[in-house]
């Protein structure tokens, strides 16, 4: 295992990351000095996926907001390795990989580049024949009340705002024509007849679903008036989780030994 010189290393908070090549992946490690002990140490925070990161990471970068770091491989161009951890005064309580594929091949989707600025993770990406400017909300959506991909859902009684889960997301606003009866809109990019339009807020029913048709490359219809207000567009995506172990830790932060045969039960919602 060596040093990788492809990606700089990144400075995030009180720690130091960098990469090393190991056969046809790629290890990261989180490099910290104690100044209560004057050690040093390196963990290799990507041991628990050994195989997950292709070799060679050309480029890391990082948000401390949200503590995340993207990687981005010259193997795979059209994804992102992404790490994120959550720290409790100087303890790391929890931290996950995952990855984002913003294209089924190269030719679909081929990073240039990406950087964190703002709240947001911005990535220059190519698609066919044309560069694209996109940007990925770096922290909770949750906690942002003005965003306009929130829709009010109500349930028994009590209101939700939910963010619509959709990638390339944009706003836009349509135009009737009386005579055939449809909205018209045009998409900022190709849609490949695949995007979906969700009605917001300003509509007397936001969150609904509408039923589009796909006339041109970039424009859709949907019978109905719908102008005066924002239609929420995007792709629809598919996501997978894969959960580490669950086990219950003693007071010194081990596991404990199985005395008991069990049954572990995860809640969604």
């Amino acid at each position: 295992t060596g040093v990788q010189t492809c990606a700089l290393p990144i400075s995030l908070g009180e720690s130091l990351f960098f990469t090393a090549d190991n056969d046809q992946s790629t290890a990261v490690f989180e490099y910290q000095f104690s100044e209560d002990s004057f050690t040093n140490t390196a963990v290799d925070i990507s041991k628990h996926v050994e195989t997950y990161i292709p070799a060679p990471v050309i480029r890391i970068e990082g948000d401390s907001a949200s503590g995340t770091l993207a990687l981005l491989s010259s193997t795979e161009r059209n994804r992102l390795y992404l790490y994120r951890f959550f720290f409790n005064d100087t303890e790391k309580v929890q931290s996950a990989w995952f990855r984002w594929t913003l294209g089924a091949t190269t030719s679909d989707a081929y990073i240039l580049g990406h950087t964190y600025m703002s709240n947001y993770l911005y990535v220059v990406v190519r698609r066919g024949t044309k560069t694209f400017l996109e940007r990925f909300v770096a922290t909770n959506e949750f906690g942002d009340e003005s965003s306009e991909y929130l829709i009010t859902v109500t349930i028994d009684g009590v209101a939700f705002r939910w963010p619509v889960r959709l990638d390339r997301r944009c706003l836009v606003t349509g135009s009737y024509n009386s005579g055939t009866g449809l909205t018209t809109w045009t998409i900022p990019y190709p849609h490949g007849n695949s995007v979906v339009g969700i009605l917001t807020d300003s509509f007397t029913s936001p969150g609904k679903k509408l039923v589009l048709n796909y006339p041109t490359s970039t424009t859709v219809t949907a019978s109905g008036d719908y102008t005066g207000h924002n239609v929420i567009f995007g792709v629809p995506y598919t996501m997978s989780v894969q959960m580490s172990g669950q086990y219950v830790i003693d007071n010194n932060k081990q596991r404990r030994s199985e005395e008991h045969t069990s049954e572990l039960q995860s809640r969604f919602g």
